[in-house]
């Protein structure tokens, strides 16, 4: 762990860091996607979250298919790097739904 600089009474004096704010807001956006996707239970981190394919197999729709789906707020997901991610219980409620 890197030692903080301290004056000289001795009092610990942190260092701040500048970020533009669309940086700040992207690793907002990546801390509520894991904070989200943490299941206790699972070992996983990624718990009950299906990537794009994984996502495509179980419902047997295309991509573009996914991505209206996803802009209707008809199945849950979330972007993590750059990557869609898809709620699996959201996907099995969908599926449930439209029968």
């Amino acid at each position: 762990m890197k030692k903080m600089k301290k004056n000289e009474k001795n009092i610990v004096i942190p260092k701040l860091m500048i970020i533009p704010e669309e940086e700040w807001q992207s690793i907002r956006e990546d801390i509520a996607f894991l904070k989200n996707a943490y299941v206790k239970d699972n070992n996983s981190q990624l718990g009950d979250w299906l990537n794009e394919k994984q996502a495509q197999q179980l419902l047997s729709r295309k991509q573009t298919s996914l991505w209206r789906l996803r802009e209707k707020g008809k199945i849950v997901s979330e972007k993590y790097e750059g990557a869609v991610y898809y709620s699996k219980q959201s996907i099995i409620d969908f599926l449930n739904r439209n029968k």
